[in-house]
């Protein structure tokens, strides 16, 4: 059984997190944030892991 892939509103740490900073809205976006999003997994066609990169954990590009 396969899932499809979902989608994210990718908020960068050089705009869109500087507009939040000033509105005051960042620890609250910080707190909501999926951690981890920025892990990929590669799959070969019939969906066994061939690789894979872990997040970071640094929240920015």
């Amino acid at each position: 059984m396969s899932r499809t892939q979902g989608g994210q509103l990718d908020i960068h740490d050089f705009n869109g997190q500087v507009a939040l900073g000033e509105c005051r809205l960042l620890d609250e976006f910080r707190s909501i944030i999926n951690f981890g999003a920025e892990a990929m997994r590669f799959l070969s066609p019939n969906g066994e892991l061939v690789g894979e990169i872990p997040d970071d954990g640094e929240l920015n590009n």
